[in-house]
């Protein structure tokens, strides 16, 4: 069976907790998406690329652990571990809290257009 097409949203990430999992370069690229976009952000790594430090975020240094999601509207996986990746999904999935895990499609609640600062039609 075909999948049905995805219906495509624009969310409202002003002054919303969103959730980074991972210090990467990656990880680098979307929390700078997500702060275009107004998201308040905090990001959870044991690790972080240098360039972190000039960003408004909250930065918890050390590795996800399970409830941190617990206040995100949205949470993004991108670490380089795929259980750890697997993990925040289902825990997202748990308490409905949207889920994007990087370059896998069937951990995914949604996927992020290519311009991420979109405005709403007139």
């Amino acid at each position: 069976m075909e999948r049905p097409p995805l219906y495509p949203i624009l969310v409202d990430l002003l002054s919303k907790d969103v959730l980074v999992v991972g210090g990467g370069q990656t990880a680098l690229r979307k929390t700078r998406e997500l702060l275009a976009c107004g998201a308040k952000v905090r990001v959870i790594a044991p690790v972080f690329e240098a360039d972190f430090s000039d960003l408004p975020v909250e930065r918890i240094e050390r590795a996800w652990k399970p409830g941190d999601e617990r206040r995100a509207r949205l949470a993004i996986a991108a670490t380089s571990d795929p259980t750890i990746d697997r993990e925040v999904f289902a825990n997202c999935s748990q308490q409905r809290i949207l889920c994007h895990v990087i370059d896998v499609p069937d951990l995914c609640d949604f996927r992020p257009s290519a311009n991420t600062t979109g405005s709403p039609e007139p």
